[in-house]
């Protein structure tokens, strides 16, 4: 199946199935959206205001979720690791062994959560470190 996303006059192809809204400040320093496109295995991000669509980072394994925070940082879920990308564009690995049904969130306070198995953990927002477990349950 072939998806098509429409930002402005650019056109993303392929199959942008997990899309992330970003305001200005954040990673890419102008608002627009960040999408994966599954076909590539890659994230990119096209402004709202319209101009090139690029890469932000491919060679991803599977990755179905992307959020991104206030803060400006990016957080992707990529197969079993849970990755960060900085406003500067650092890579980092946050967590490895995710479960397949894990899934994440960032609150107003830049707080990343990470539902992982049956338990919740929430991440501090200065470095995405430091997994503090909130809660836990089964996501339905």
């Amino acid at each position: 199946m072939l998806i098509a996303l429409t930002v402005g006059l650019a056109m993303i192809t392929g199959a942008p199935s997990v899309i992330a809204r970003t305001a200005a400040g954040t990673t890419t320093g102008s608002p627009g959206v960040f999408a994966i496109n599954q076909d590539l295995h890659t994230v990119i991000f096209a402004p709202g205001a319209g101009g090139p669509i690029r890469p932000v980072m491919s060679g991803l394994m599977n990755p179905p979720q992307i959020v991104v925070s206030r803060g400006g940082s990016l957080f992707i879920i990529d197969g079993p690791r849970l990755l960060k990308i900085t406003p500067r564009g650092i890579i980092l690995t946050i967590r490895s062994g995710m479960a397949a049904n894990s899934t994440i969130a960032v609150d107003n306070d830049n707080w990343l959560f990470v539902h992982h198995g049956v338990q919740v953990f929430k991440y501090s927002p200065p470095d995405g470190s430091s997994p503090v477990a909130v809660g836990g349950g089964r996501v339905r």
